[in-house]
């Protein structure tokens, strides 16, 4: 099934290799206050990718900082 755990993991893995500034890139928190979201941004020279999770089973809102990444892609959401 699409929406099963399995390929939840299956689709981030991918996305991971894909994407080797999650592994090396510079890690910069935001967020760090938020109750609901633990939210970061991964840079190096040729990507920026901005990180948001929200540790809730709930609907979680937040005041972002200017995110100038090229695309934008929620990966997974529950809400």
């Amino acid at each position: 099934s699409p929406d099963s755990l399995v390929a939840f993991y299956r689709e981030t893995i991918a996305f991971r290799k894909a994407h080797p500034v999650l592994t090396y890139g510079h890690f910069s928190p935001i967020l760090k206050a938020h109750r609901q979201i633990i939210g970061y941004i991964r840079e190096d020279e040729t990507e920026r990718l901005l990180i948001l999770i929200n540790l809730t089973g709930k609907k979680a809102t937040a005041q972002l900082p200017t995110y100038n990444g090229k695309n934008a892609l929620c990966l997974y959401h529950t809400h």
